[in-house]
Formats: C-alpha cells, sequence, structure tokens
C-alpha cells in the first residue's frame, strides 16, 4: 500500500480511491485547487482504521488579486526572492535563454 495518496480535485480523480490506496500510518492529500469541490464518495472510515493523516492543500488562487495589491503597494519584500533584474529592452533574450533550458528556475524582475 501506498505511502502517500495524492487526490487533485480539479483532474477529478476516483475519489474512493484515496483512502484505500493508502498503507497504515500513511498521509492522504487532497489537492483542491479550484473553490468548487464536487462532493465526495469516499469511505472515510478508513482514516481511522488506517490512522491516517488527512490534508488539505489549496493553491491560493482565488487570492490572485490580493497578492498583486500587496506587491504594488510595497507590502512585501521579494528582493531576497529576485535573481536578477532586467531592463525591458533585454527582455526577449533572456525568455530566449529560459526557454532552452527548461529544467531552470529563474526569478526574474523586467524594468518597464
Amino acid at each position: 500500500m501506498a505511502n502517500l495518496t495524492v487526490l487533485n480535485t480539479n483532474t477529478h480523480g476516483l475519489d474512493a480511491f484515496l483512502f484505500s490506496l493508502a498503507g497504515m500510518n500513511g498521509k492522504c492529500v487532497v489537492l483542491c485547487g479550484d473553490k468548487s469541490v464536487k462532493n465526495s464518495m469516499a469511505d472515510i472510515s478508513l482514516i481511522g482504521k488506517k490512522s491516517l493523516q488527512v490534508v488539505g492543500i489549496d493553491n491560493g488562487a482565488q487570492e490572485f488579486l490580493s497578492a498583486i495589491n500587496l506587491l504594488v503597494q510595497d507590502a512585501v519584500n521579494l528582493k531576497g526572492f529576485i535573481e536578477r533584474e532586467i531592463d525591458v529592452k533585454d527582455a526577449e533574450s533572456l525568455l530566449k535563454e529560459m526557454t532552452e533550458n527548461e529544467r531552470a528556475y529563474y526569478t526574474v524582475v523586467i524594468d518597464l
């Protein structure tokens, strides 16, 4: 049995298997990326029988506008996360560089 099972509510997976595929003392994650989550047909009695840890994770998409507002008001300092700052005239070359290495992770600010 699995140590970890994940149900992504956006893909409309088979929620009945979330707890049944988990092993004893396993962890079950419900990834709620959408505000409207359909009713579940999962057997929740398995949570107690298997001593499962159930965790819900939300992507926070509904707070996107609030996050932008905090950034605009300089209420959040992101300087520690920014790897590079470039001028807008250099954006094309940077985007080309980024597409050539799809595994690279960039945190870039483009100054307009």
